[in-house]
């Protein structure tokens, strides 16, 4: 098996916690962290720092990790705005941005904050909009572009980010059009589902390449959802049984399963292995409460004989 990147899909919720999270995570070498983007979250009892503010603040007190939006939603912020905060934010983290991005689907949260929430085809356009004039504006001296949701006149992005020639863009999405789009705009791309549910995407992107003559291969491929893991079977299903009715979905609690890492840390490393047998070189697990249940022995046990042996 090729060396995996392992990084950690981090709860946002209380700072102290965070920032104990994300040093110890850097301590124990994982490659990333990554902030979720939203406003707030029912199962964090409506408790949500915002994304870019936390990650900037990550940036200040940690040296080597990676740190990103997992991922930043599109209909948040005007793309301008958002080529501004990255390239800032890839200047103050040296160089350390990875810029996950997706369309935005919370709808309740929108309505909840008076922002609009198009049709699932707008969104996918003004997103495809938003990627060039971010692109654009890390490049050129002044930007211009007219697209039919956004654009920009002239516009000036500086300081420059740091990564030459912009932070890599990482679309989060596994629906056709979102795999289209990945395939003319992104550097890696990013899901969670089950092996099948994979194999069957991967095999819509590496046609959407041929046909605009992309290298499908070139395109990163990472993996998140969460760790469910534990020795005993016993302690193991009463595990799935208090975290399905949060974290199923309203998907069946097979798919459930097996969407996830779940089981011993020896279970945990076939399933990754399976994963890394189809081109998933990244893995972002969630392996913080409320997502999953862990105790600090289980979590130096995640690090020790998983984490360590893929690495």
């Amino acid at each position: 098996m090729k060396s995996i990147k392992i990084g950690v899909d981090i709860v946002n919720w209380e700072w102290n916690q965070v920032k104990k999270n994300v040093l110890y995570y850097e301590k124990q070498g994982f490659d990333s962290v990554w902030v979720m983007d939203h406003l707030w979250w029912k199962i964090f009892d409506y408790n949500c720092l915002e994304c870019w503010t936390t990650l900037s603040a990550l940036a200040s007190i940690t040296k080597r990790i990676r740190l990103g939006p997992l991922v930043s939603s599109n209909i948040y912020r005007y793309p301008a705005l958002l080529a501004k905060i990255a390239a800032t934010f890839d200047v103050i983290s040296n160089g350390r941005l990875d810029l996950g991005i997706g369309t935005g689907w919370f709808e309740e949260e929108c309505a909840a904050y008076g922002i609009p929430f198009p049709s699932p085809a707008v969104r996918v356009a003004g997103l495809s909009d938003s990627i060039k004039i971010m692109k654009k504006m890390w490049i050129e001296d002044k930007a211009t572009y007219n697209g039919k949701y956004y654009q920009v006149k002239d516009a000036i992005c500086e300081p420059k980010p740091i990564q030459k020639p912009f932070p890599p863009i990482w679309i989060g999405g596994k629906e056709k059009n979102m795999l289209k789009l990945a395939a003319k705009e992104a550097d890696g791309i990013n899901f969670y589902g089950t092996i099948e549910d994979f194999k069957n995407r991967y095999k819509t992107l590496n046609k959407f390449c041929s046909k605009i003559g992309r290298d499908y291969d070139e395109i990163k491929k990472s993996w998140t959802g969460d760790v469910i893991m534990a020795l005993d079977k016993n302690k193991l299903d009463l595990k799935i049984r208090k975290l399905y009715p949060l974290r199923g979905g309203g998907k069946s609690l097979e798919y459930y399963i097996k969407r996830n890492l779940t089981g011993t840390p020896d279970d945990i490393l076939l399933q990754i292995e399976e994963y890394a047998s189809i081109g998933v070189e990244y893995f972002w697990p969630g392996i913080e409460p409320p997502r999953t249940i862990i105790t600090p022995a289980e979590k130096r046990m995640f690090i020790d004989e998983v984490v360590k042996k893929v690495k």
